[in-house]
């Protein structure tokens, strides 16, 4: 029988799912296609169809991530006034989301655990491409919300430091969602309002406190 186009969406969904629990559990470098293949039930052959190889697999899986973190970002920008509030709606929103969400802290989690892959040769080219078109999605998202260019925003020490403890922040939220389960310490279940009030807390502080550049004599 004839496979029709929503077979093949669906088998290729299977695999991309099926990619995502394999290499969430084992290392990149121990992943067969086979292996793959046969969590999604289906044969070597059809997987080759759909994805040239493991790499191919993997870089859509990474894709798939950062597609739903830069919808919420740029979704969150439109919110608010202030540079502040525009930050608060954007961590707020992407911890919800992977608060709420298992198959985006799984996937995150695959990206997590295989982040020596990216100094692979064979991920070099890709990765080089993708770094530019983050970088351009950013300069052109926050010069839209906030109206300066984002090189600009950030050329002052105190504005670097504010970006770069941002990012450090959002990573250890996440992290405590991906892997809560495997923590070894007692972590109080969060709930929306208990993330919105560490983000408000946190923001909160950065932008008060960070003292401002002492002028050289």
């Amino acid at each position: 029988m004839k496979k029709t186009k929503e077979d093949s969406e669906k088998t290729r969904k299977d695999i991309i799912d099926a990619g995502i629990t394999i290499f969430s559990e084992n290392w990149y470098e121990s992943v067969k296609m086979s292996d793959i293949a046969k969590k999604a039930g289906i044969s070597r052959g059809a997987i080759y169809w759909h994805f040239k190889n493991k790499m191919c697999l993997f870089i859509e899986i990474h894709k798939l991530v950062v597609e739903e973190i830069s919808e919420i970002i740029s979704k969150s920008f439109e919110e608010g006034e202030t540079v502040e509030e525009k930050l608060f709606f954007a961590l707020n929103n992407i911890i919800l989301k992977f608060y709420n969400d298992k198959k985006l802290r799984t996937m995150s989690k695959v990206l997590n655990i295989n982040q020596s892959v990216f100094d692979k040769k064979e991920f070099k080219e890709w990765h080089i491409k993708y770094h530019k078109e983050k970088q351009l999605f950013f300069f052109e998202l926050f010069n839209k919300a906030v109206g300066i260019n984002i090189g600009e925003f950030i050329c002052g020490k105190k504005s670097f430091v504010e970006l770069i403890s941002i990012a450090a922040y959002l990573q250890g939220l996440i992290s405590i969602l991906i892997y809560k389960k495997e923590a070894t310490i007692n972590i109080k279940k969060l709930d929306s309002d208990d993330i919105s009030k560490l983000i408000n807390i946190f923001l909160y502080g950065l932008f008060n406190n960070i003292p401002n550049k002492k002028k050289e004599n």
